[in-house]
C-alpha cells in the first residue's frame, strides 16, 4: 500500500478504537462520523481508502455508520466544523491541518482524529508531540520533513543534473518553507518556489523551472 493509504488506515484504526468497536460491536447502534476537509477531493480520497476497510470490519453506511462530510464550500471552514459538531457525531475526523484546527475550535469534548496532521503539533496547538496530543485530539501525522529528505534524495539519484526545483503543495498543507529549503540545500538543490495546487500551475511551472 502507498504511504498515504497507510496513514489513512492508521487514522481509521484510531477512529474505531475511539468507538470501542474493534472487537465487540453493538449491531443496533448507528454511529455518526463527521469528516472535515478543505476540498471534496480530500474527502473522496479518505472514503476510497477507508470505507472498504470499514466494511471488512463490519461497518458500512447502509448498516451501522452515518458519514457526515463537510468542506468550506465558499464558507469559513470553522462554520462547517461547528455544523458538524451540532449534528452530535460520535467521532470527528479532520483531514489536514486547517480542518483539524477548525474542529478543535468547534469542540473540546467529541474525539477528533487527525488524518494527515502537521509534523509540529505544538506549533499548531494540537499537543506537545505525537505521544502527547491535547485533550480530545489524537491521530497520525504526515512526517513531511523526513519524507521531504527522502524525496530530494530520490530526485538527486534519478536526475543528478537538476539544481532548481519547485514544490506543488496540497491546499491545506502547512509547511515550513525555510525547513524545506534547508533540506533541499543538503542535496545541492535550490527550492525556487512552493505553492498550493490551486495556483496558476502553468505560469508557476514556467517561472520556477524554465529559467
Amino acid at each position: 500500500p502507498s504511504p498515504l493509504t497507510i496513514l489513512l488506515m492508521a487514522a481509521l484504526w484510531l477512529t474505531l478504537a475511539l468507538l470501542g468497536q474493534v472487537e465487540a460491536q453493538m449491531p443496533d447502534r448507528i454511529y455518526r462520523l463527521g469528516i472535515l476537509a478543505t476540498e471534496e477531493a480530500a474527502i473522496e480520497t479518505w472514503r476510497a481508502a477507508t470505507l472498504p476497510e470499514l466494511a471488512r470490519l463490519g461497518f458500512s453506511e447502509r448498516r451501522n455508520i452515518f458519514l457526515d462530510a463537510g468542506t468550506s464550500r465558499g464558507r469559513p471552514l470553522i462554520t462547517t466544523a461547528h455544523q458538524l459538531f451540532a449534528a452530535k457525531p460520535d467521532v470527528l475526523i479532520g483531514v489536514g491541518t486547517l480542518a483539524i484546527a477548525a474542529l478543535q475550535d468547534a469542540t473540546a469534548t467529541v474525539p477528533i482524529v487527525m488524518s494527515l496532521g502537521p509534523d509540529d503539533l505544538a506549533a499548531h496547538g494540537f499537543g506537545t508531540g505525537l505521544a502527547r496530543p491535547i485533550g480530545n485530539i489524537t491521530g497520525v501525522i504526515a512526517m513531511s520533513a523526513e519524507l521531504d529528505g527522502k524525496r530530494f534524495q530520490l530526485l538527486k539519484e534519478t536526475i543528478p543534473k537538476v539544481r532548481r526545483i519547485a514544490a506543488i503543495l496540497a491546499p491545506d498543507v502547512q509547511v515550513n518553507l525555510n525547513t524545506m529549503r534547508n533540506i533541499a540545500a543538503e542535496f545541492d538543490f535550490e527550492l525556487v518556489d512552493a505553492r498550493p495546487v490551486y495556483s496558476n500551475l502553468p505560469r508557476f511551472a514556467g517561472r520556477g523551472l524554465r529559467r
